[in-house]
């Protein structure tokens, strides 16, 4: 079986965003772009053309128009000529920017076509590549029942970015599932905008919808993985609490690079667009939790508070129904990878992504059997959450699920229930102690990390702190 490559139309992108059309030869809506990701040529306008491929779709703003805008007419009419004998397939011109003579002139020696929109730059670019990548993905189609009948082994995992009440005819139905499992996107960037905010509302009502879906439906759970985090959390919802869009996306972005006071994370943007402030953030988990920045100022009270903090996210991806994924380095607390910039690949040093794409630190890998290190620390706190899940009955996949109120909103409360057993985990999102109002009734609970006994009610949890505690009866 063999995956399928696609193209799309230029004339469909046309329809698709109505896209102005500036100059287009005979025939041009049928161009075909095959390459899912888009170049801002500013380099190849001054003249540098290494690592340039051609075949991407061209965007100009007003970055590259007030570049050429200082040159005079026969230079301006040069540089574009090297562009477009390049041949490649189109330019878009952002912002509505009033087009140069010289560039329509070259446009039509070459028969390349131009269009223009009235978007911000990067809000073009984000919409045209997110569109891109869905269409000219590689894919193979077949009934999703075919394959579990005759498909031994087959497991359907999709990825879809919208609030968790949304997602739910992704998975199809019972009878003719379409999808076994889906990334849970928004809970990750929900979780990062509460170690931000330490506010946990947000969180606890996204997973007040989550366990309330079927339990047939299964999501893969992540504090981090190989893409940006893009801040598109619930606004309506967050709407409540004062907290508008576009200055809660910057906040999150200035205290996840250190901007904000009292945040020692450390993460590059992604696709940043100045005028809106809606740029995605990079980073690994460790350099967003603050491990980064203790190292480098040699701190050692951040950094027991940056492995405190990884520690109980971690704890709370592991009480979450559906699986955890590991993100490779994250186990033995891996930071940013900044050699990204000095690659030769144009295209790698200029994806902040590979901040936290860097190889995985071999070197340091046999640093988690040294007791005391952080690597150790970090590990073994992963390894005992591992056992501890498959051993207690409560964090199966029937296990009932719920949030209990801690009357805190820096607190989140789970709880698991399966048969006899039962699992209350509890997480601080903040930097101070906290005082969790449950009441789990006369009750003796033993908390499964360190083998305390006492009555959950008026729960105690120290800054970044965690606990599960277990109960069992007759």
């Amino acid at each position: 079986m063999q995956l399928k490559e696609f193209g799309v139309s230029l004339g469909d992108l046309i329809h698709e965003f109505n896209f102005e059309v500036v100059y287009g030869p005979e025939g041009f809506e049928k161009i075909e772009i095959t390459k899912d990701d888009v170049n801002r040529p500013g380099l190849q306008l001054a003249g540098f053309f290494d690592y340039f491929d051609p075949n991407r779709i061209q965007v100009m703003g007003k970055v590259e128009s007030s570049y050429v805008e200082q040159m005079e007419s026969e230079e301006r009419r040069a540089c574009f000529d090297r562009l477009f004998e390049t041949r490649i397939p189109v330019l878009l011109i952002t912002r509505n920017i009033e087009l140069f003579p010289e560039c329509v002139a070259a446009a039509q020696q070459y028969g390349v076509p131009i269009l223009r929109t009235n978007d911000f730059t990067s809000t073009t670019i984000n919409a045209l590549v997110a569109s891109l990548r869905v269409q000219l993905a590689p894919r193979v189609t077949l009934h999703g029942v075919l394959i579990e009948i005759y498909g031994e082994g087959v497991l359907l995992l999709g990825e879809v970015v919208m609030e968790p009440e949304k997602v739910v005819p992704y998975f199809g139905t019972l009878e003719k599932p379409e999808c076994h499992m889906l990334y849970n996107v928004t809970t990750m960037a929900s979780t990062w905008h509460t170690v931000a905010t330490a506010d946990t509302r947000l969180l606890k009502h996204q997973m007040d919808i989550v366990t309330r879906l079927p339990k047939d439906y299964v999501f893969l759970n992540y504090l981090r993985c190989h893409d940006d985090i893009g801040w598109g959390l619930d606004y309506e919802w967050l709407k409540q609490f004062g907290i508008a869009e576009a200055p809660h996306k910057k906040y999150l972005n200035d205290y996840f690079r250190g901007y904000v006071e009292g945040s020692d994370a450390r993460g590059e943007l992604y696709n940043d667009d100045p005028v809106l402030q809606d740029a995605r953030l990079c980073g690994t988990t460790a350099s967003l939790c603050g491990l980064e920045a203790a190292g480098f100022e040699q701190n050692e009270e951040k950094t027991a508070q940056a492995i405190q903090r990884i520690e109980m996210l971690n704890a709370y991806l592991f009480i979450q129904s559906g699986i955890p994924v590991i993100y490779s380095g994250d186990e033995i607390g891996q930071v940013n990878d900044y050699s990204y910039k000095e690659s030769e690949d144009y295209d790698r040093r200029s994806d902040s992504r590979y901040i936290h794409r860097g190889h995985f630190c071999w070197d340091l890998e046999p640093e988690k059997d040294k007791k005391g290190t952080v690597q150790n620390r970090i590990f073994a706190s992963m390894k005992k959450m591992e056992e501890l899940k498959f051993k207690y009955r409560p964090f199966d996949g029937e296990a009932d699920v719920w949030t209990e109120e801690t009357y805190d909103t820096a607190l989140l409360c789970v709880c698991r229930k399966s048969g006899n057993e039962m699992v209350t985990g509890i997480f601080n999102f903040s930097n101070e102690d906290r005082t969790a109002w449950i009441d789990m009734g006369e009750f003796t609970w033993k908390d499964l990390f360190t083998g305390e006994k006492r009555v959950l009610r008026g729960v105690p949890v120290p800054a970044r702190g965690y606990a599960w505690y277990y109960r069992k009866w007759d």
